[in-house]
């Protein structure tokens, strides 16, 4: 199941704010986006935020919907598509991805970038940190560089994924919840929100920005209706 771009773009509308994590922008700059794909994913990963976001076609003043005339499939740096070129000077290759959105007729691109998970992200051999609207050299703030290599022991295999972008209903048919709050001695809700906030306090689900779920390897192998969950849907 694709997830929803449009839904979660108005939800980080809905911040009302740039922050550590989401940036706003009208067009693309290729002269600096690497250096703010660094700062992101860094700035995520002290933060410990499963994604970060650029969104272009955003006036980031006003929060309006301008629209972008940038293209991710079609915009290059010289000749080499410009996804390519942003690779080559990324340490390490980290997966991030462009989606593009029409909202109230107005075209957007939505950029993911993950977080930092064992060392900083560098791009052109430089590290960058996102403090709250401003990109800085990691370099100026040790004790924050300091977090993210030390970040891996945060990293453990039953925190890794194995499905995402589910609906609440998805989420209820994949695990056997009512298992789960008879092991916790705990009174089973009575609403649906209930049961995945329930879930999620153990690390078993993870809500995602767009309002989705994701399960995790623990809440898979321990309440999984058929383990191993493989989700198709991405």
């Amino acid at each position: 199941m694709n997830e929803n771009i449009e839904g979660l773009i108005r939800r980080l509308l809905i911040v009302g704010h740039e922050a550590d994590y989401l940036e706003f922008k009208k067009n693309f700059n290729k002269d600096d986006v690497g250096e703010r794909i660094s700062g992101i994913a860094n700035a995520c990963a002290i933060a410990d935020r499963e994604t970060g976001y650029i969104i272009f076609g955003i006036d980031d003043k006003s929060l309006k919907i301008v629209g972008t005339d940038f293209c991710p499939d079609t915009e290059k740096f010289g000749n080499m598509p410009i996804q390519n070129w942003l690779y080559q000077f990324l340490e390490p290759k980290i997966n991030f991805e462009f989606y593009e959105q029409n909202i109230d007729g107005r075209y957007l691109v939505l950029l993911k970038i993950p977080p930092a998970i064992d060392r900083p992200v560098l791009f052109k051999r430089r590290a960058f940190i996102r403090i709250g609207e401003v990109n800085r050299p990691l370099s100026d703030f040790p004790e924050k560089e300091k977090r993210i290599w030390n970040n891996q022991k945060n990293r453990n295999y039953e925190n890794s994924i194995v499905a995402e972008h589910l609906t609440e209903n998805e989420i209820l048919n994949l695990l056997e919840y009512d298992k789960y709050f008879r092991l916790t001695k705990q009174s089973i809700p009575t609403e649906t929100k209930q049961f995945l906030e329930k879930l999620a306090q153990d690390s078993l689900v993870i809500k995602e920005d767009a309002g989705r779920y994701k399960i995790t390897y623990l809440g898979a192998i321990l309440f999984g209706q058929s383990y191993p969950i493989k989700n198709d849907t991405t």
